[in-house]
């Protein structure tokens, strides 16, 4: 889902909703436990809708077809969908598992990853090869050492504090790159949508 929302909606845009996956969690410690939201959070929640409303207003006005809105923001929704259950799985591990198998328990995580994508290739017939192996370690030695301190990290402070500090900076981080070495520019309403959305980060972790 990465990729796809990268190549359907530029990276800053896929890199904002991805981080908004904290509301997976929030959501079903509501449905499923009866937990309420604090007021600060129940603001966080409006926030995201109204970006996810406003984000959606330019791709309308500009195609004049309202149809052509919908698959970006399904993208967008299983994006923020697939990146919460990933951050979920860490504080369950957090809780429930044993500090020092921190490194097995990634480990077997990247392992199955590389098994799926590789049958994946074998079954669409596809070929491996220098490139895709540069950029693939290029992206997956990140990846990894990004979600291991975040694991890390979640042993020593409290995940009100980890969560929001991860997600904004990767925001951060994502558009300034995207911005500078890609020139990636976004609309005023998708701009809108992310100041939206930082806060509301904040918001839901309070």
């Amino acid at each position: 889902m990465n990729q796809v929302n990268v190549k359907r909606n530029g990276a800053i845009l896929q890199a904002a909703f991805a981080r908004l996956g904290v509301m997976v969690p929030t959501c079903l410690s509501i449905a499923l436990f009866g937990e309420r939201p604090s007021l600060q959070q129940g603001i966080g929640i409006a926030m995201v809708l109204a970006a996810f409303c406003i984000m959606n207003i330019p791709k309308e006005r500009e195609t004049g077809n309202s149809s052509a809105a919908e698959p970006a923001f399904g993208l967008l929704l299983l994006g923020l969908l697939f990146g919460g259950i990933a951050d979920s799985m860490l504080k369950v591990y957090e809780e429930f598992g044993t500090q020092n198998l921190d490194d097995w328990f990634m480990g077997l995580t990247f392992i199955s990853a590389s098994a799926m994508c590789l049958i994946a290739v074998l079954i669409g017939k596809g070929r491996i090869g220098k490139t895709e192996i540069v950029i693939g370690l290029f992206l997956g030695i990140p990846n990894y050492l990004s979600s291991l301190l975040l694991l890390k990290s979640l042993s020593s402070i409290s995940a009100y504090i980890a969560y929001p500090t991860y997600s904004v900076g990767a925001i951060l981080t994502v558009t300034a790159v995207s911005s500078i070495v890609f020139k990636e520019r976004l609309s005023k309403w998708s701009k809108l949508s992310i100041i939206l959305i930082i806060p509301a980060i904040l918001l839901l972790n309070l």
